[in-house]
């Protein structure tokens, strides 16, 4: 019977501590997407939209990451128009609402992470031709294992389908 219940308890401790050395680590591997980035055409892809639409679009991110806040100050500019946006996500779920980079519009999302990914997900409607369709939007963001490169992947389902837009960004400082 005491050898039974000191088994038992040395199972307890060596699976406990297992877990709190795993959980320690996945913590310590969530990374830091802090920097400035500038987008680089060359390795982006966008998808059903085509290059050819793109070929002078330029977009620079300043990031500021502090768990579990994320912002983000984003500067795009194409066909000689310049969109300036200040952007704060929550990595704990709690939710934000950001301006959607095309119509400027406010889109409510939640973040969180999933592994070494950062994925943020939001569901929206707007009108299009006098009809209301509904959209859902997926980023996911990822920082390469030197932490000189941030790619974020977008993954937009509406009726016309599926689009995936791929956006590598190249750190400069």
């Amino acid at each position: 019977m005491k050898k039974t219940l000191v088994l038992g308890f040395l199972i307890s401790l060596i699976f406990f501590t297992v877990t709190t050395i795993e959980a320690g680590s996945a913590a310590e591997a969530k990374p830091n997407f802090s920097g400035n980035w500038a987008l680089d055409l060359g390795r982006s892809n966008f998808g059903r939209l085509g290059p050819a639409q793109f070929k002078n679009a330029r977009m620079t991110l300043k990031i500021s990451h502090r768990e579990p806040q994320l912002k983000i100050a984003r500067q795009a500019s194409m066909n000689g128009q310049t969109r300036n946006q200040n952007l704060i996500y929550y990595t704990d779920g709690r939710g934000e609402a950001n301006p959607n980079l095309l119509t400027n519009e406010m889109m409510n999302s939640k973040t969180k992470w999933e592994g070494v990914k950062l994925i943020s997900r939001s569901l929206s409607s707007m009108a299009f031709n006098g009809q209301a369709i509904n959209i859902e939007a997926i980023e996911k963001r990822e920082l390469s294992s030197d932490g000189k490169t941030l790619t974020i992947t977008n993954t937009i389902s509406s009726p016309r389908g599926v689009d995936i837009v791929k956006l590598v960004f190249a750190r400069k400082s």
